[in-house]
């Protein structure tokens, strides 16, 4: 899976002049072939990464850019096991790295962990609760988790809050339409000298 963010501005003042860059964003992940599979657990690995790229306007030669671009790389685990015949325990843990991979050191080092327990219903939605822990805003967070899937004629909802929702629907006969909405952020660990404020 590609995701490609166009040219976006983004602008802040402060104590000095007005400033304003422009920032590109690309998005890829994809599953790992190794798959574990038994009838009660299934192990799966995804890699996932990003890059930014972010240029001033106007660019001051005076004043040359601190930081033109961004990276991101995670290894998320996920595991499943099934603890009933309705009740599903997953575990997911995603080591990683952000930041301008220079100098890389401890504080490049990203961490997300998450627990959720889900119930499966053939009837009716499947819902689960859990929590989740990561570092990806600058300081370790501890956030409760809500499941919801949702299928019927008219489409299929699916949300884990606050991290991601998306629904689709079919308006043809193979195909099919849809609107994702997803939680990102990361504090990136810079291997320059100095302070970025804003």
């Amino acid at each position: 899976e590609v995701s490609f963010l166009p040219a976006s501005a983004v602008a802040r003042a402060r104590s000095g002049p007005f400033e304003e860059a422009s920032v590109t964003t690309v998005r890829a992940s994809a599953f790992l072939p190794a798959t574990y599979r038994s009838p009660r657990t299934v192990v799966a690995a995804r890699i996932s990464g990003s890059f930014t790229s972010i240029a001033p306007r106007p660019l001051d030669p005076a004043e040359p850019l601190w930081v033109e671009s961004l990276y991101d790389v995670d290894l998320e685990v996920v595991a499943a096991r099934r603890l009933a015949e309705t009740w599903w325990l997953t575990l997911v843990a995603a080591p990683g790295l952000a930041g301008d991979m220079r100098n890389v050191d401890a504080e490049h080092v990203t961490a997300q962990g998450s627990l959720l327990l889900q119930r499966e219903s053939a009837e009716g939605p499947s819902w689960g609760v859990g929590v989740s822990a990561d570092n990806a805003f600058g300081e370790t967070r501890v956030v409760p988790l809500l499941s919801l899937d949702w299928e019927s004629a008219a489409g299929k909802l699916v949300l884990l809050l606050p991290a991601r929702a998306s629904l689709t629907w079919d308006v043809a006969a193979g195909v099919t339409a849809g609107i994702q909405a997803t939680l990102n952020g990361n504090a990136y660990a810079l291997g320059r000298e100095g302070v970025l404020d804003g």
